[in-house]
This record gives C-alpha cells, structure tokens and sequence, in this order.
C-alpha cells in the first residue's frame, strides 16, 4: 500500500496493489512450452494463498517511511529501499 497525503483532507490517500505469490511445483515444465503456463494456471486456481493482507505499506511525505507488518520492520529509509538497498532490511 502506497500511502500518499491527500492535499484536500486530512489523511492520505491509499494507493492498494495486491499480489498472489505461489510455489512453483517440483518438476517445473519445460521452458518456452505451454506446460508453464498451465501449471501457474493450476496453482493460481487451487485456492492456496487466498489470504488478503497488507503487508507492506511506503509513504513519502510527510515523513519517509517503509513498514512490514508480517516482519515487524520499518525505516525512514525509503529512498534507498526503493533503490533496491536490502541490506537495510533486518532479518
């Protein structure tokens, strides 16, 4: 979730974007076949990872700030996590 000051209201603006992750099966097809695109299909369609939840929120103004809330974790640093810097990242 973005989070972005909304300049008419107090608050923000809330910018949502959502994203299913799977495991790819054991034996994966072979590459540059239809065979991948069917097993993402399946596991896509099985229900698994069905779960919705915000896990990660950014916001730039007024104060920077990257929070995860599954890891507990958060940073002012935002510019350098957006630039790829994941060693700020504690385990």
């Amino acid at each position: 979730m973005l989070e972005d000051p909304d300049g008419n209201a107090p608050g923000f603006r809330r910018w949502q974007v959502r994203v299913r992750v799977v495991a790819q099966p054991i034996d994966p097809a072979e590459p540059g076949s239809d065979g991948l695109r069917q097993q993402a299909l399946a596991a896509l369609g099985d229900g698994a990872g069905n779960m919705l939840e915000i896990v990660r929120r950014y916001r730039e103004e007024p104060s920077p700030l990257r929070r995860d809330s599954v890891r507990g974790w958060r940073t002012g640093r935002l510019d350098r996590v957006l630039a790829g810097d994941f060693d700020l990242i504690s385990g």
